[in-house]
Order: C-alpha cells, then structure tokens, then sequence
C-alpha cells in the first residue's frame, strides 16, 4: 500500500509514533506500507478518518473529479472508465453507443468510423 506510505511522510509522522496511535507493532505498520499484509477493515477506516481520505482512495483507487467515481488503475487507465475523462491531459473522450470506437471530444459530433450521432 504506497498511499500509507505516501500519507504518512507527507504528514511529517514517523513508523513508530503512527504505530503508536494505531495499537500496532512498527513492523506490522511497516508489512502495511509494504503490501506484505493486508488492513482489516476497521483499521482502514480509522487510517482513513485519521489521513482525511477515503478508504478507496487509501486503498489505491484513483478518483476521477468529473463522474466521482473511484477505480482501480491496474489495467493503466488512460481516461476513466466511467466518463472518457482523461486522467494526464483532462481532455474527454466519446464512445460512439452504435459501434463502440472511443474518439476526442473534439472530432466532428459523428462517429469518424460509422457516422452514428449518439455518445456516451
């Protein structure tokens, strides 16, 4: 889990003293941070009450600002699965609903591969 990692450093706390606040072993912290052991639940939630953030967020799921929606980058998302935005430049994209070709928001309001006019 980079996120705890990433959190913790950013908030100026060491291992030890977080571990402290948490009831936990600074190894077992540390096997967290690492992805060698996986957050029970109720701890996610206390990190993510403590952090400000969510638990998708904490559990490495990108949020997109446009939809709202949370989701996982493990298939290295260009644009969010949800809306076409996309996640480098915020430019959006359109997906022709008649035969599926995903295109920029910019292209002519047809379809460039079968001239259909409905998107999503």
């Amino acid at each position: 889990m980079n996120r705890l990692k990433e959190l913790r450093k950013k908030n100026g706390i060491n291992q030890k003293d977080l571990a402290l606040k948490l009831g936990i072993t600074q190894q077992a912290l540390s096997y967290y941070e690492n992805g060698k052991r996986n957050l029970s639940n109720s701890l996610l939630n206390t990190l993510a009450d403590f952090y400000g953030v969510s638990v998708p967020y904490l559990q490495g799921a990108t949020y997109c600002k446009k939809c709202g929606n949370y989701f996982f980058e493990e298939d290295h998302y260009v644009f969010c699965p949800y809306c076409g935005i996309s996640l480098e430049e915020k430019t959006y994209i359109n997906r022709c609903l008649d035969c599926g070709t995903v295109f920029f928001f910019d292209a002519p309001n047809y379809c460039p591969l079968c001239g259909g006019q409905r998107f999503e």
